[in-house]
């Protein structure tokens, strides 16, 4: 991280992409980021962007941009911990729409559904059905819903 902090500012090299742990680890220490104009590099933090196929024309003024907004770049202590709670509080809301199926009993802290698996371990009677097919899941009609958004 010392050698990240000590530059003026990086040019992320991608093609193609939807998430930069480069890009998240310089605005933590403060270096200045220029992403290509391609993926969701610019949404993930506002950073300044250049175009693959006009390198010429667009990154010198990227790379100015970025170094002249250094400053506004470097994340807080407080925007990190208002972001890392956006990202928990997001968790929590898919995992309340997640349902987990296993032999096992639900585990604690589980938010979501719950469908206790029979064992295949155990023999199944003719008068109950094996939802695991003999250890092939399956999904019979009676087991669908929809989801709703939350």
């Amino acid at each position: 991280m010392e050698h990240l902090a000590s530059l003026s500012a990086v040019v992320l090299p991608y093609r193609f992409g939807t998430h930069s742990g480069y890009l998240e680890a310089c605005r933590d220490v403060g270096t200045a980021v220029v992403a290509p104009a391609v993926g969701c590099y610019h949404d993930q933090h506002d950073c300044p962007t250049f175009r693959l196929y006009d390198i010429e024309g667009t990154l010198p003024g990227a790379l100015r941009a970025a170094i002249d907004g250094r400053l506004e770049w470097t994340a807080t202590q407080e925007e990190r911990r208002v972001e890392a709670e956006g990202v928990r509080a997001a968790h929590r809301r898919l995992y309340r729409q997640v349902t987990g199926l296993s032999t096992l009993p639900r585990p604690l802290g589980w938010l979501g559904g719950w469908v206790e698996l029979a064992d295949d371990a155990v023999p199944v009677d003719d008068d109950h059905q094996d939802p695991t097919a003999g250890g092939t899941l399956h999904w019979p009609l009676w087991t669908m819903r929809p989801i709703s958004p939350g």
